[in-house]
C-alpha cells in the first residue's frame, strides 16, 4: 500500500473491550476486533483469541479496554503470542489503553509474549486507575524461541492513580549491555507483575512460595509504589521455571481481589 508516495507495509488492527455492572453482574457491552486482535466472551472471561499471527514487523496494533464502575473482568488468551520480524526488518507496534473506574476490578493475565530472533517491537501500555479500583496486571516476555537469540524490543509502561503518576517504567532487550548484569544476567524469561488496590499484608504472607534457591528457579524482586501499589518483577532461565511462580502470585492476589 502507498500513502503520499510513501510504501507502508504491516498490519493495522484495533480493537475494544468495555465491561459494565448490569443489575449486579458483569457484562461486556462492547467486545469489537480485528484480526489478530480478536477477543471472545467466556465463562472464565474475556479471552484473546489468535485469530492471524502477529506481530509481525510493520504491524501496528491498538487495544482499549474500559472497565466501568462496579465491573469486575478477567482477561487472558488462548496461548503465546509470537512477534515475528517482517519481511523488510521494520518494527512492530502495540498499544494498549486501559481505563479502570471507581470500584471496578481488572485481573490482565494472557499467556506469554515470545520476541522470536530477527523481529523489532515495540509495546506501550497506558493504565489509568480510580482510587477504589483493583488490578492485577500480568506480563510475561520469553526471549526467542527454543535455541534461538531474541529480537528487539523496546516496551514502557506508565500507570496514573486519582493523585498522579503511579508508574513509569521500560524494558529494553537487544539493546548494548541488555543481557549483563545490570540486565538480564542470562535469564531468558521474565514478568513484571503490577498489583493496584489490594492489601499488601494479604499477597505477600507467602514469601517462601515466591522464590526459590535453585538455580534453575526465579529469582524475584518488589518495589512499593504510589497509592500502595506494588510492582513484582521475575527473571528465570526459561518461561517454564517462571510460570509457577508467576501462577502462585497471582492466585494469592486474586484472593484478595475476591475478599473485597
Amino acid at each position: 500500500m502507498t500513502t503520499h508516495g510513501a510504501t507502508v507495509t504491516g498490519h493495522r488492527a484495533s480493537a475494544r473491550v468495555v465491561a459494565a455492572c448490569v443489575d449486579g453482574r458483569t457484562r461486556c457491552s462492547t467486545i469489537r476486533s480485528q484480526p489478530p486482535l480478536t477477543f471472545r466472551s467466556t465463562s472464565a472471561g474475556i479471552i484473546w483469541v489468535g485469530t492471524a499471527a502477529g506481530p509481525i514487523g510493520g504491524d501496528d496494533l491498538r487495544l482499549s479496554v474500559s472497565v466501568e464502575a462496579d465491573a469486575e473482568l478477567i482477561i487472558g488468551s488462548a496461548g503465546a503470542s509470537i512477534v515475528l520480524p517482517g519481511p523488510d526488518g521494520a518494527t512492530s507496534q502495540m498499544f494498549i489503553d486501559i481505563d479502570i473506574a471507581e470500584r471496578s476490578s481488572l485481573i490482565w493475565k494472557p499467556e506469554p509474549t515470545v520476541l522470536a530472533a530477527g523481529s523489532r517491537h515495540r509495546s506501550v501500555t497506558t493504565i489509568s486507575c480510580s482510587g477504589s479500583s483493583q488490578l492485577i496486571w500480568v506480563d510475561e516476555l520469553v526471549l526467542g524461541r527454543h535455541g534461538e537469540q531474541p529480537g528487539e524490543l523496546s516496551s514502557r509502561l506508565s500507570v496514573d492513580g486519582p493523585d498522579g503518576p503511579v508508574l513509569c517504567t521500560g524494558l529494553e532487550i537487544g539493546q548494548p549491555g541488555w543481557d549483563g548484569p545490570a540486565g538480564m544476567a542470562g535469564h531468558r524469561a521474565i514478568s513484571q507483575m503490577l498489583l493496584i488496590g489490594l492489601p499488601a499484608k494479604r499477597w505477600s504472607a507467602h514469601p517462601e512460595g515466591f522464590h526459590s534457591d535453585s538455580p534453575s528457579g526465579p529469582l524475584m524482586s518488589t518495589t512499593s509504589l504510589a497509592s500502595g501499589a506494588s510492582l513484582v518483577t521475575l527473571v528465570a532461565p526459561s518461561a517454564r521455571a517462571l510460570r509457577a511462580t508467576v501462577d502462585l502470585v497471582v492466585q494469592v492476589a486474586a484472593g484478595a481481589v475476591a475478599e473485597r
